[in-house]
């Protein structure tokens, strides 16, 4: 005989997804993006760059070494292109021999910015100090 008293089972709930902590999750990575991403606009600042007016031209100078930038960025020393690994390796050699060496960059209006600059840190990490920026201002008649 079968003498088994029948239990009732207990009543088990589908098991759900809560969205409370999702959404609480969700929420705390937007705000954590949205501060970090303005510490990181802090760093960038506006930089109107100054036209060349007056019409007094550098004299040529065959002591000087000029390095030209045109508007691509496109660099060049005595008529020679070069990259600016080339400029690099051609800075720390000149400042080996001569780190008085005057140097001129002579950059187009539409030149980029950055080129210039790293053209300035290359001659600055070589050992060179005297470097001068030039405008062109011949288009500008």
């Amino acid at each position: 005989m079968n003498s088994r008293i029948p239990l009732a089972r207990p009543h088990r709930l589908p098991p759900r997804l809560e969205l409370t902590p999702l959404i609480d999750c969700v929420f705390l990575l937007l705000i954590f993006f949205l501060l970090t991403s303005s510490f990181s606009k802090q760093n960038m600042i506006q930089v109107n760059l100054p036209h060349i007016q007056g019409e007094q031209e550098a004299p040529p100078d065959a002591s000087i070494l000029t390095l030209q930038i045109d508007a691509a960025g496109k660099m060049l020393i005595d008529e020679k292109s070069l990259t600016i690994e080339d400029v690099k390796t051609y800075f720390t050699k000149l400042a080996e021999t001569d780190p008085e060496q005057h140097i001129r960059i002579l950059t187009d209006e539409a030149a980029p910015a950055g080129s210039v600059i790293t053209a300035l840190d290359e001659a600055r990490q070589a050992g060179l100090s005297a470097v001068d920026i030039v405008g062109d201002n011949a288009q500008k008649k």
